[in-house]
């Protein structure tokens, strides 16, 4: 049919009315986004108390470790800042490449002004991609600390100072982004058991390629009377509605619990005795049973 459509459309005809279904789709698609999404965008214009909230109030928070590594990485940071700063001053004072500067420099004060606009409604994120953003202006001012003897021997200093820097920060949260052979070994297990149905998990556990549906989280369970009950964790968020589910009938839900999820709920959250608590309430749930544990891993399948 359309093949019969294209033989007798002539000309530009076609082209034209492709453009035209495009444009269709397009708006289309536009109006539903704008509908849910220009709102929440709107409120979140200008909160940089909500930016700063979800970005450096909730990154230091949790145990007393987890803070020092944070606090590591912004000083970490504030230093690279400091280095290209200094290289700027450095360059507009011998006028050299004024041109380029300015240009490199609008960039970065362009990102900095729209992650101060639209920062609290990217999500925790928006530094985050900012700091991505302006590593290449940074670089750039940085160097030209090597146009001088006592400005580059600083600048070698403090690579000097940055390389344990930089090995504490992205090496500190080991224990929760180190991978255990444990955790792999019961990841195929899940992969090979889970063929359908739903996962409880903390949110970066991600297990069960054939799971989907539900994504509950640990402190979105509930018990009545030693039953699991499941809550959709929309019911303090104030959006006027609320589903509280009990497990569904013929759907399992498969909870995936061990040594990955204690170590982020200790070091990330602050709550040591968290998880633990959750896998007790669960060895003593009527509506789950533990079908694989190994060194501290284990998964639970609840079936009605």
């Amino acid at each position: 049919m359309a093949l019969f459509a294209a033989r007798r459309i002539e000309g530009v005809t076609l082209p034209i009315l492709a453009l035209v279904f495009i444009a269709s789709w397009a708006i289309y698609v536009a109006v539903f986004f704008f509908n849910e999404h220009v709102p929440a965008l709107l409120m979140g214009i200008v909160r940089l108390d909500t930016l700063f909230a979800g970005s450096v109030a909730a990154g230091v928070s949790g145990s007393a470790s987890h803070g020092a590594i944070v606090n590591i990485r912004i000083l970490t940071s504030l230093m690279f800042l400091g280095i290209a700063f200094a290289g700027y001053l450095l360059s507009w004072k011998t006028k050299r490449s004024i041109t380029a500067d300015k240009t490199v420099l609008a960039m970065a004060i362009g990102a900095l002004f729209l992650v101060m606009i639209l920062g609290a409604s990217i999500g925790p994120e928006a530094l985050q991609r900012f700091w991505l953003f302006i590593l290449v202006p940074v670089a750039y001012f940085g160097v030209r600390l090597l146009n001088f003897k006592i400005s580059a021997a600083i600048l070698v200093i403090l690579l000097l100072i940055a390389v344990p820097l930089r090995i504490i920060s992205h090496l500190g949260n080991e224990a929760v982004l180190h991978v255990s052979p444990a955790y792999v070994a019961s990841s195929q297990f899940i992969h090979e058991r889970a063929t359908s149905g739903h996962r409880i998990g903390t949110i970066y556990t991600r297990f069960g390629k054939n799971l989907g549906g539900y994504g509950f989280y640990f402190d979105e369970l509930e018990w009545r009377d030693n039953k699991l009950v499941l809550y959709s964790g929309y019911r303090d968020q104030g959006l006027g509605w609320e589903i509280d589910n009990v497990l569904p009938e013929g759907e399992p839900f498969y909870i995936f619990i061990g040594e990955w999820d204690k170590g982020y709920s200790d070091f990330n959250l602050n709550e040591p005795y968290f998880v633990d608590d959750v896998q007790d309430a669960l060895d003593n749930t009527v509506n789950c049973n533990l079908i694989y544990s190994n060194l501290g891993q284990a998964l639970y399948v609840s079936e009605e």
